[in-house]
Parts: structure tokens; C-alpha cells; sequence
């Protein structure tokens, strides 16, 4: 009707909402103030708290959104748990209620070490080790690291909650001494020669522990000898690697003219490991075993090139070229991960590399003599890992071992690009996380066991699967499961769900979560 006033129309997509909440100590369930809240929606805001530890952000749209918090000497909830978990969701609108959020105070290790007699030593260094599971397998990890101070004092902080060994040495006693050098071997806390001797330390949020350490010099043994083949004017390191896997040096002396070494250890096992670096070529290598327990002269070393594995790359191409990605070398198509087997100290695990010259190929440097699980990742376009050989061994279900002084046969890989997809809703799983979908092959190792971290809306999507019987499987927390471990894996197949991937087929998959958080 004409002259009658009508109010505006007001979308619901213009409405704004607010978002408050508090931050809390996860264990004392006490304000935190001063803590920085991020709120990640349409672009990021942030909002310190105040004196009672609330915070509030205003005219926000309706949606979902995630909140991160954090503060000096705290984790947040995510990062306690070994930060293998999506931020939690909040959906804003009319019924947004208040947020609690919890920051877990972090744990400290702090001590003394010093000589029997109660006098600091400077200069140790302390290691704080943990094994934790990674990627469903066991590993002994260095968490952090401090050098003991002039009063012998260390600290070291930004541990989460956990289970801890300390480790301290070796080093050079750097007194003096009237009866020869003298140096400090590797001790676990409180006076262990071993890990599995050693006490751990079970840390709970916001826990300071204290660890005094009593360490005595030992004489150190002289190792000298000879080393063939150095080239004059490049770079050349000695390295003792011990039996816990520590590597130094204290070479005394190295004659770059005629090859003669001199160095100081203290008794025990050791690999004496050499490396001369060559500008523009690969690295010549001689290590030796050594057992010190008294001095040891005549130890002769020959340099020589340790060539790289090579990896051939095959790939067996069933699409036409243009529903192909733009091509690339077959080499490129992969990246390949050598994983130590076992709980090892000594070796480290090796990836691939891709270099240019002498020719591009596709190389793995530096892999120490011993056993190790291959995994093979494809980087691109729908392949899968047909099959993967090295010499007479099928590495999907059996173990790569390099012996000493033998140059390994190549590694041949074949990909295919007829590959399936699974996609999947998970019961129970609304609100929990981390939640982890694994896919055990039937037919291979459980080292090939393929893993996904799902997030929030419990569906997964998981594309370039090998055709082939799967057994899947749901967990909450499913990154603490050493589920490469079959004795481990073995206790859950029997609530495991099973199916058949077809080439180029699509399924779908409901699966009930399974709940060890507790």
C-alpha cells in the first residue's frame, strides 16, 4: 500500500553471533589470564585473556569454526597428545554456548650431575629420550637436549606429559689430570649402562622432576691406525657411533699427508665411521668394528666409494596419456623410506633422492649396514605399488638387509594406475578425536598398513589403493596402536571389517569405531 512504511527485510545470512569462553589449567582447573585464543573463521581474530581468564569475540558469522589457544610454559590439548589430531570444531549461531578450553602446564627435568666426590662437571650432555609410536611403530626418540652448566645444573623443560629416560655423556674430562686423559662414558639414569636397566621417568602435566646423576671419569683407551685413500685438501670427519647410538669424535689428531690417526675413547663397542666429502661427487666412506678395552693401534681404514642403492621406477600405464598427469621421469613418480628394524639406537631411517647428475635417477644414501622395512609412496596421478623387488626379495612382505661391505642390488618398483578408492563413515566417532582408519593388506606384511587421521565429520576418503582384500579398522587414539607390530595388530583384526578393492572400483564402507582411549 502506497505511503505504509515496511521495515527492512534482515537476511539470516547477515545475523552475527558471539563467541566467549574460558581457559583453564588442565589440572588445577584455575583461570589463565594473559593466554593468546585464535579463532580461525573467514579469516583469523584473535583475543587475549583477561584476569579471570575469559575471552569474547563479537559480530562473527554463523558456521563452523576452530579455536586454538596458547601461552608460555603450556600445551594445548592437541599438542599434549602428540599433536596428531585436527583442532575440535565449534559451530557458531543462536545456540553457541560458552567454550571451555584447557592448557596442560608443561613438565620439567632438571638436575645435577657431578663427580663422586660431589664436584659439578661442566659441559655434559644431557639427552631426554622417549619411545613413542610413530606412524604404528615404535621408536626410540630424542625429545630434547642441554649441556650442564659451570655448577654442573641442568634444565630441561617443554616436556609433555609421558614417559621419559635421561642420558648423560660422553664427553672429555676437561680437569686436569695427572693420570692421563680421562673422559666420562654414556650413563642412563640413575646409573645404568642400558636403557633397559635405566629408571624411567613418568612424567604428569605440570610435574618438575628432579634428577641428580653422580659421574666418574674413565681412562680414556687410545685408537690409532691408518686411512688409505684420503683426497688431500677436503673434508673428512671421524665418528665413534657407541652402542646407544651416540656419535663423537675426540680425534686427537689426523695427518692429512701420510693418513695417520690418533684418537681417545672410552672402553666399550663402537663403529668407527669415516666420511671423506668430495666437492661435486659422492661421499668415500671405510667404517670399521671396533671392541676398546685397551689401547688399540694398527687400525687401518680404506676409503672407498660406497655407491648409493639405486631404485628403478617401471610403471605400467592402463589409462590413456591424456587422462595421465603431465609426465614425469618414473623415478619421480615415488619416494621410498627405509625404516630400521626394531628398537635401534645406531641407524637412522633413509629416504630417497632424487639427483641430476651423473644421470638423474632415483638413489638412497647412507644406509648403514642392517635389516629395514621398505615403504614405497607414491607422489602422484592414481598409481599404486604393484610390486617392489630388490634382487630375490619381495619387500611387501619381507625386509631389505644390507650386509657390510656388499653393495645391495638394485631396487625395482612397479606402478600401476589402475587403482581403487574407499570412502567410509565411521559409528561413534562424532566429536572424538583423533580418529584413525587403518587398511591392513591380506596378503602383505603389516608394514604395508596404509593409515588416515579423519577428522571431525567422521567421513574418510582414501584414493590410489592397491586392488586387493583389506581389513579395516577405526580407532579413537589410534596413534598410540603399534599396529605394524603383528603380535599388536593381531588383537584387533577380529572387530575389523573386511573387504575386496576391485581395479579402478569404487566401495563404501560404515565402520564401528573402536574406543582404547581408556
Amino acid at each position: 500500500m502506497f505511503g505504509q512504511y515496511s521495515p527492512p527485510v534482515t537476511s539470516s545470512s547477515d545475523a552475527t553471533y558471539k563467541l566467549s569462553g574460558t581457559v583453564i589449567n588442565s589440572v588445577s582447573s584455575e583461570a589463565i589470564s594473559r593466554a593468546l585464543v585464535e579463532l580461525h573463521s573467514r579469516g583469523e581474530r584473535m583475543a587475549f585473556t583477561d584476569s579471570n581468564g575469559q575471552f569474547e569475540f563479537d559480530n562473527l558469522q554463523a558456521g563452523r569454526t576452530t579455536l586454538t589457544v596458547r601461552k608460555p610454559g603450556y600445551f594445548d590439548e592437541r599438542e599434549a597428545n602428540g599433536g596428531d589430531s585436527p583442532p575440535a570444531m565449534t559451530t557458531l549461531g543462536p545456540d553457541t554456548q560458552p567454550v571451555v578450553l584447557k592448557l596442560v602446564p608443561q613438565s620439567v627435568i632438571y638436575g645435577r650431575v657431578q663427580t663422586p666426590k660431589g664436584e659439578a662437571i661442566e659441559g655434559i650432555p644431557v639427552k631426554v629420550m622417549s619411545n613413542r609410536v610413530v606412524e604404528g611403530r615404535k621408536q626410540w626418540q630424542q625429545i630434547a637436549a642441554a649441556f650442564t652448566d659451570e655448577d654442573g645444573n641442568f634444565r630441561v623443560a617443554r616436556l609433555r606429559p609421558g614417559s621419559y629416560y635421561l642420558e648423560v655423556g660422553p664427553s672429555k674430562d676437561l680437569g686436569d689430570s695427572s693420570s692421563g686423559d680421562r673422559g666420562y662414558p654414556a650413563l642412563f639414569y640413575p646409573a645404568a649402562n642400558d636403557i633397559s636397566s635405566a629408571t624411567p621417568f613418568d612424567l604428569r602435566p605440570g610435574q618438575q622432576a628432579e634428577a641428580d646423576v653422580s659421574l666418574a671419569s674413565v681412562r680414556l683407551f687410545r685408537v690409532s691406525g691408518h686411512l688409505a685413500g684420503y683426497i688431500p685438501n677436503s673434508g673428512i670427519d671421524f665418528e665413534f657411533i657407541d652402542h646407544l647410538g651416540n656419535h663423537f669424535s675426540f680425534l686427537k689428531a689426523f695427518h692429512s699427508d701420510s693418513g695417520e690417526f690418533d684418537a681417545e675413547v672410552p672402553a666399550g663397542s663402537y663403529i668407527l665411521h669415516v666420511s671423506n666429502w668430495i666437492p661435486n661427487s659422492y661421499p668415500v666412506r671405510a667404517e670399521a668394528a671396533l671392541n676398546v678395552d685397551s689401547d688399540l693401534a694398527g687400525v687401518d681404514l680404506a676409503l672407498g666409494s660406497m655407491l648409493p642403492v639405486s631404485v628403478n621406477v617401471r610403471t605400467e600405464p592402463t589409462k590413456s596419456e591424456e587422462f595421465q598427469h603431465h609426465r614425469q621421469q618414473d623415478g619421480q613418480l615415488v619416494s621410498v623410506h627405509l625404516i630400521p628394524d626394531g628398537d635401534t639406537f645406531e641407524r637412522a631411517d633413509v629416504w630417497s633422492n632424487w639427483i641430476e647428475r651423473p644421470q638423474p635417477s632415483l638413489v638412497l644414501r647412507d644406509a648403514l649396514p642392517g635389516r629395514y622395512t621398505v615403504q614405497v609412496v607414491p607422489s602422484g596421478g592414481s598409481w599404486y605399488v604393484q610390486s617392489s623387488q630388490c634382487g630375490e626379495t619381495d619387500l611387501l612382505n619381507d625386509d631389505l638387509t644390507i650386509s657390510p661391505g656388499v653393495q645391495p642390488a638394485p631396487i625395482d618398483i612397479v606402478l600401476r594406475d589402475d587403482s581403487a578408492t574407499l570412502t567410509g563413515r565411521i559409528r561413534g566417532a562424532s566429536g572424538r578425536v583423533p580418529v584413525r582408519v587403518l587398511l591392513v593388506p591380506d596378503h602383505h606384511s603389516a608394514a604395508q598398513t596404509k593409515s588416515l587421521n579423519v577428522s571431525s565429520q567422521d567421513e574418510f576418503f582414501i584414493p590410489n589403493l592397491a586392488p586387493g582384500s583389506y581389513s579395516v579398522i577405526a580407532f579413537d587414539r589410534g596413534d598410540t596402536v603399534e599396529y605394524t607390530n603383528p603380535e599388536v595388530l593381531n588383537q584387533y583384526l577380529s572387530r575389523a571389517a573386511h573387504i575386496t578393492l576391485e581395479p579402478n572400483g569404487r566401495q563404501q564402507i560404515t565402520l564401528d569405531l573402536i574406543n582404547i582411549t581408556n
